[in-house]
């Protein structure tokens, strides 16, 4: 009878205290809390169905829509917290398990978007790196982030300025290039004036060489007459002085 109460009280106690419910590792998040229920339902989904590219894009399609709205209503429906963006998400939600995914740009950048406005920058740069980069960077001793900073910062600004300096020779051997190709082609126009002008004088030169020959020729023809007729003239003379001396 001892025994049988014992029990009884035993079964009591357990009927009367609620029962504990241990939360799995798996739908916490890096802060300790637990997941959405709708984010937990769609982790297990992801274990049982292996991710492929283009279910990650759609997944990742269907959260940029979400994230498009207001952030009120994304607090509802939504795993998005209301102070992230859809790159924080994304890191925020990477798990060993996905290493093996491809991935996919989380980008809401529009063709039209400039890095102007800092928002466009930091979109851009939370869609090309990877989560494991991220989390490897964070996983990086204080110290070392620091020297890798250092040395990324004088070696970027290195070459950044030798770049420029290139950029900036090549502009002006470029515009010293247009100035004498621009002299070169006056110098090409004058050139074929010139050319043309003395072509012109030389036609010149040859036909008033020509005149003057032709003149020269006709002047010489007419000596020639005038010589002929002056040796007639001489013959007829000395005749008719023959004949009058033997008349008289």
């Amino acid at each position: 009878m001892q025994t049988h109460s014992l029990v009884a009280d035993v079964e009591d106690l357990g009927a009367d205290k609620p029962e504990e419910k241990v939360i799995s590792p798996k739908i916490v998040d890096d802060t300790g809390h637990p997941q959405a229920p709708d984010l937990v339902e769609k982790n297990k989904a992801a274990e049982k169905i292996p991710a492929t590219a283009s279910k990650v894009s759609e997944n990742i399609e269907k959260i940029s829509a979400k994230d498009q709205g207001s952030f009120s209503d994304a607090g509802k429906s939504s795993p998005i917290r209301p102070d992230e963006t859809l790159g924080d998400y994304y890191y925020r939600t990477y798990s060993e398990k996905d290493a093996s995914d491809i991935h996919v740009h989380v980008w809401n950048l529009k063709k039209g978007d400039t890095f102007s406005d800092w928002r466009m920058c930091r979109d851009w740069l939370q869609g090309i790196f990877p989560p494991g980069e991220i989390k490897f960077q964070e996983s990086r001793p204080h110290e070392h982030t620091y020297h890798a900073y250092l040395e990324e910062a004088a070696s970027y600004t290195s070459t950044t300025h030798r770049i420029v300096r290139e950029w900036h020779s090549m502009h002006k051997e470029w515009a010293d290039f247009k100035v004498s190709k621009k002299k070169v082609a006056d110098d090409e126009n004058r050139v074929a004036q010139l050319k043309a002008k003395l072509e012109a004088d030389q036609a010149k030169f040859e036909a008033d060489r020509k005149i003057e020959e032709w003149s020269v020729a006709s002047w010489k023809r007419k000596a020639e007459a005038e010589v002929a007729l002056l040796a007639e003239e001489r013959k007829n003379f000395k005749r008719i002085c023959e004949k009058d001396n033997n008349e008289k």
